[in-house]
């Protein structure tokens, strides 16, 4: 069986011992995906500058009912884009988010690591060849082994689902929670 696939605006949560072990998301740039792992468990969240990062206290909860302590969790954050106001914005709030609940192993390597896109680029569009200096392809958590990997080759299928996702809230104004994928 494959991994549980989230979206922007998704997150879940799995356990070695379930039928699914792996959660997957698709292309990010501006957004931030962020994992958390430990003994047994993991999760990821797919976080742009709509989602309300205050509702990431459900992922840390998670956590929590499964007796696993904050400082025993590693969290790596992944995305962004440094020159861009909102990107840049997001991603701090998201940082002290995690550093003021009590995680103590944090992984920024990948924080800011894509260049964000002109207004030329984004006007006239790009090829998925033609992204990867301003996109990551997606990422994979694995909570049989605690590993995260940005994927090396542009998933159509989890693109087409994520503009869909992301079409929902084109017209909504304000912040939306998290919501919980489960399979």
């Amino acid at each position: 069986m494959g991994p549980i696939c989230i979206f922007q605006k998704n997150f879940a949560f799995t356990t070695a011992d379930s039928e699914r072990t792996q959660i997957k998301t698709g292309p990010f740039g501006p957004c931030y995906v962020v994992t958390f792992t430990s003994v047994k468990f993991a999760a990821m969240a797919h976080i742009d500058d709509q989602a309300n990062v205050d509702s990431m206290s459900a992922i840390f909860e998670k956590f929590l009912e499964n007796s696993v302590n904050p400082k025993d969790i590693k969290v790596i954050v992944l995305g962004g884009w440094k020159e861009h106001p909102e990107s840049y914005i997001w991603g701090q709030k998201i940082l002290n988010k995690i550093l003021n609940s009590n995680f103590q192993n944090v992984s920024t390597t990948n924080m800011h690591s894509k260049k964000a896109l002109t207004p030329y680029q984004e006007m006239y569009g790009m090829s998925p060849s033609e992204v990867s200096d301003h996109y990551h392809f997606g990422a994979t958590v694995d909570s049989t082994n605690g590993e995260t990997f940005t994927l090396n080759e542009y998933p159509e299928d989890l693109d087409d689902a994520q503009d869909e996702q992301t079409q929902k809230f084109t017209d909504f104004e304000g912040e939306v929670p998290l919501s919980q994928i489960f399979k």
